[in-house]
């Protein structure tokens, strides 16, 4: 993928803040130490990083709505096997039977 998330006024911002523009807080070197050139790479950078970061995330979130779905599945199948065993115990391995 080779868009930046320009188009996004929030990306837009992050992008801003990450090479430099606004408030020179940053713990790196400051835009007067950059050319405009590394100014520019640094700013790709950021932006390529910001898009893996979502990318990390929207996998995250997917991931978790898929376990979810699957530990639904898993308490339905227990339910059922519970109901089938008419409230019979099964007794836990290593369990002395009495």
């Amino acid at each position: 993928m080779t868009s930046s998330g320009a188009g996004n006024p929030r990306d837009q911002a992050q992008v801003a803040a990450a090479s430099g523009a606004g408030s020179g807080s940053g713990s790196g070197p400051s835009d007067q130490d950059l050319s405009p050139q590394e100014s520019r790479k640094v700013a790709g950078e950021m932006a390529q990083a910001l898009q893996e970061i979502t990318r990390g995330e929207q996998t995250a979130s997917m991931l978790e709505a898929n376990l979810t779905a699957l530990e639904s599945k898993l308490d339905a199948l227990l339910a059922s096997i519970d109901s089938a065993a008419g409230g019979v115990e099964v007794p836990e391995k290593g369990a002395p039977k009495s």
